[in-house]
């Protein structure tokens, strides 16, 4: 698939040493809000979020889960939970250095099955490195989320569209860590995950930037996969 990288003000939907590579806190750094649908600015694709708070999805089918996320080796990066709205999720997330500093952050997700998490500490060509671990290599912090009905987790796949709510909650858990700076948090994803970052980034402005590496123009390309609800439904 063709690497389509978009950098998105929000508008669309192992290194061990990091002294010397942080970024110095900025005193105009912005402030990030999620919106409810009835404040979210015209910038934000309003229409989207009024609709979805609207809407109520029926899924049609569903997936047998993917079983518990593999377990990191513990140098780089901690198995975690976070609060969703279907409940605890899993995630990965890079160990807190320890040195008092409040580092960048970015959130990831993962192509393929984006609900669920596996690998991504292991060496990968460049091809196909869904590590991402130029951020990590750079000293940023990073958080891989697992969504609802993924690995062993409640609630059911829905393919883009309650896993938006999931990744704005893995969001606010990792902008409660006292390692990470609020104020810089990002959010990328690729293929299937880049689709889902578009979509989170049309319902809150509280990321610094969006990076979408190749995604669809709409679900209805996956051909039924990775898609749950009633294909027929338009709305």
């Amino acid at each position: 698939m063709r690497a389509i990288l978009a950098l998105i003000p929000a508008l669309l939907v192992g290194c061990e040493d990091r002294s010397s590579q942080h970024v110095v806190p900025s005193e105009t750094a912005p402030q990030f809000q999620v919106f409810d649908g009835a404040t979210a600015p015209a910038a934000l694709s309003k229409p989207l979020v009024e609709a979805k708070r609207r809407h109520a999805t029926r899924l049609v089918r569903s997936s047998a889960s993917s079983g518990p996320p593999d377990q990191p080796p513990g140098k780089v990066f901690d198995l975690v939970y976070y609060k969703a709205p279907v409940g605890e999720l899993a995630a990965y997330l890079t160990k807190d250095p320890g040195d008092g500093i409040k580092y960048p952050a970015i959130v990831w997700i993962k192509g393929g099955d984006t609900n669920s998490i596996s690998d991504v500490w292991s060496p990968r060509p460049r091809r196909n490195d869904q590590s991402v671990r130029a951020f990590r290599d750079a000293g940023i912090v990073m958080m891989f989320p697992s969504q609802r009905g993924g690995n062993n987790n409640p609630g059911r796949r829905e393919g883009f569209y309650g896993e938006v709510a999931d990744i704005l909650a893995a969001t606010d858990y990792l902008a409660s860590l006292p390692y990470v700076d609020p104020n810089r948090i990002y959010l990328g994803g690729h293929s299937t995950g880049g689709t889902l970052a578009m979509l989170i980034g049309a319902s809150s402005d509280r990321y610094s930037a969006v990076f979408s590496l190749g995604p669809v123009a709409t679900a209805a390309q996956y051909g039924g996969e990775f898609v749950f609800c009633d294909p027929e439904d338009k709305q």
